[in-house]
Formats: structure tokens, sequence, C-alpha cells
């Protein structure tokens, strides 16, 4: 019934992981989001991916370039904002830098990979990933982007059967936040999983999930080229 970014504490105490809520922020009406990252004074940063639930006609403009978003900003002193210069088609998934200074937004049906000051709202650099979806921090401290590498069609056809498993096919792609060059480190299709969303290393092993289906799947860390 509305659009909120929802705070919750994790409680490991217990026996059984409980989540305690601790609090919500209300989106502008007029607020379709997609993703979201916190700042250690409290404020939120994240992205709108359509100003109202998409129409068909809609989604059609957002192929073909239109601006259906955004990238905004809440703190408590002065609450919601824009940050100017971020409409964009599909604004999707983003991540902060650990020195707060910067956040890394994949604008969609860009294909870019914007890198955003947000003490100034500049955008100082862009890199070209195709249909980038969410990122996630590698450990060797470059961000990881989920690609959609194959024709949209291909993600639009999974849509169609949201409890099965898509094979659409996907890469992994690498970014130095401070060149902004990227890499190729890993790509897949077909079973058991395509379609993915975010590449998440954790020890000795990539989680992977999907934006369709019944799974995540998780891959050798050393399947990845990661020098």
């Amino acid at each position: 019934s509305r659009e909120s970014i929802e705070l919750f504490e994790v409680d490991l105490q217990e026996k059984d992981i409980r989540l305690n809520w601790r609090g919500c922020v209300l989106a502008a009406h007029d607020t379709i989001m997609n993703d979201v990252v916190g700042l250690s004074n409290g404020d939120l940063i994240f992205t709108r991916m359509f100003r109202s639930e998409p129409s068909v006609a809609e989604r059609a403009l957002s192929i073909l370039g239109f601006d259906t978003g955004d990238v905004w900003r809440w703190g408590k002193t002065n609450g919601l904002r824009i940050l100017s210069g971020t409409d964009a088609s599909e604004p999707n998934g983003l991540e902060i830098a650990p020195n707060e200074k910067y956040i890394y937004v994949n604008m969609y049906f860009e294909s870019e990979v914007w890198k955003i000051n947000i003490d100034t709202d500049q955008v100082i650099a862009k890199a070209k990933v195709a249909y980038p979806d969410n990122s996630a921090w590698a450990q060797d401290g470059t961000l990881w982007i989920a690609s959609h590498s194959g024709p949209i069609w291909e993600q639009a056809k999974c849509l169609q059967t949201q409890s099965q498993p898509c094979g659409a096919p996907f890469q992994i792609i690498s970014l130095d936040p401070e060149t902004m060059e990227t890499k190729l480190i890993y790509s897949h299709k077909g079973p058991p999983m395509g379609a993915a969303t975010v590449a998440v290393a954790q020890s000795d092993r990539v989680y992977i999930g999907s934006f369709v289906g019944d799974r995540m799947v998780s891959v050798p860390i050393s399947e990845f080229i990661t020098q």
C-alpha cells in the first residue's frame, strides 16, 4: 500500500533469528523505488526507478532511453530531495564508497554506471556496462556489477513465469572505483539459473541472486577472473 524504506535490526541473541522493526522513511507519492544505501550520519540515498507504477507504454519508452526516474536523498533535517542531474532511464542498483563521498548508480537502460559526488550532486564519471542491475563490493575493493548481457527480450520473457528459473545470459563485471575501468570476470547462460541480479563474495564462494525463479546459486570464487 506504500513505497517505503523499512529499517530492521537483526537479533542473533535468541535461538531463532529475529527481525526487530526500528522505523521507516516514506517515499514521495510518485515513486517506485529500487535500491537504497545508508550513510553513517543516518541519511539515506535511494533510486527512484519509476515515477508511477509502469505501464506497458512507459516500459517501452524506458527501453527507448526516455527518463523514468532519478536518485533521491533523505535526511532527518532536510527530508526528501532529488539529486540534481540524475534523471535517467530506470535507475537501478547503487552502492556507496567506503569514504561515503561517492555513490555508484546503475542506470539500467542507459547501460551505464554513474559515479556521483554526494556532496555536490555532480556526476563525475560514467562507465559502460550492459544493462547493469545491482552491485556489491568485492574483497579486493572493486565493485562487482551484475550485467544482463543478452537481448532485452530474453529478460522480458523471464517475467512470464515468475516461479520458474530463467536461463537468460548474464555477466559479472568488475569496476575499478577510481579509474572506472571495467573487466569481465564471470559469465553464464542457462541452467541452473540465469538472469542474475547481484553477486556477493563470501569466503571462497560467490552467491548469486536472480529477479525470477525459485533459487539462488553459489559458485567457487576460483571460477571468477579476479586478477
